[in-house]
């Protein structure tokens, strides 16, 4: 089982220029974990900057401001950007008014994920085990111990601790936990999961979780095919039973990381929503 929590990362900025006063070039940074806000201030203008320092997860950037005699540009009323993995982006200038005291103040706030990600509807997704064998759908999608809300299209299949894990859809690996032996059935041991994060074409984000303890078989940075064996299943973080807890996510409007609706290709057909039981790769 696994159900989001949303580790949204907001901070809050504001500058004043009086009338009249002279400002040298200046350069500040802002940063939360794995990113930073930069502005560059040269006379009026401040050129406002993103730097994603993560090595391989893209992150989106959220923007509200409040300005006094300023003018933005580019114009556009969505402050939203994605920036990708270990780069430093321009994201807009603002210009304060000449023969004027100027002020700005902005809030944003950062999630793992690209914001303008469409996910591919007719993907066939593999079911992530090995050809041959079988595992039991415990939780599906819609289920009401803990696949609701943002979750509501995940799976969960139980297997034995060990069991080889194959990638459903090829990418590239950007995150990797697995150093964790901990679990147990509350919310409390949510982050002691280990899990596997790949990052597909469409921008999507495949999402294995509770392998075994130095159960993963690729690193941050492998680019991986679909069906490529990429773990060992296991039983950490919170969890009941041994399983394997397995979506696809991305980010919505809201700056929140939710699950999309996949198909999935089994012994019996293109499946979405799959019905509790066991079920093969196709």
């Amino acid at each position: 089982m696994f159900n989001h929590l949303f580790r949204l990362i907001v901070a809050t900025v504001f500058f004043s220029v009086p009338f009249s006063g002279h400002l040298l070039a200046k350069t500040e940074d802002v940063c939360v974990p794995h990113f930073c806000v930069q502005t560059i201030t040269d006379g009026n203008d401040v050129a406002v900057i993103g730097i994603n320092k993560s090595d391989f997860t893209p992150y989106s950037v959220k923007f509200d401001l409040e300005l006094k005699n300023m003018d933005v540009f580019p114009e556009k009323q969505r402050r939203e950007f994605v920036v990708p993995a270990g780069q430093r982006l321009l994201l807009f200038v603002l210009r304060g008014k000449e023969n004027a005291a100027w002020s700005y103040r902005y809030e944003f706030r950062t999630q793992n994920g690209d914001v303008e990600a469409v996910h591919d509807k007719e993907f066939k997704y593999r079911v992530p085990i090995a050809k041959g064998t079988s595992a039991y759908v415990s939780q599906s999608c819609n289920g009401t111990f803990s696949h609701f809300g943002p979750s509501k299209h995940a799976i969960d299949l139980t297997m034995n601790v060990g069991t080889p894990i194959h990638a459903a859809r090829g990418g590239q690996v950007i995150a990797v936990k697995e150093d964790s032996d901990k679990r147990g059935n509350t919310k409390d041991f949510i982050d002691d999961a280990n899990e596997i994060k790949i990052l597909h074409d469409d921008g999507t984000i495949g999402f294995y979780v509770h392998l075994k303890k130095d159960g993963a078989l690729v690193e941050p940075g492998q680019h991986v095919r679909k069906g490529e064996k990429i773990a060992l299943s296991g039983n950490t973080g919170w969890t009941t039973a041994p399983h394997l807890h397995f979506e696809v996510f991305t980010v919505n409007e809201n700056f929140i990381t939710h699950t999309v609706p996949i198909k999935f290709a089994t012994s019996k057909g293109i499946v979405s929503c799959v019905d509790l039981g066991d079920i093969s790769p196709g």
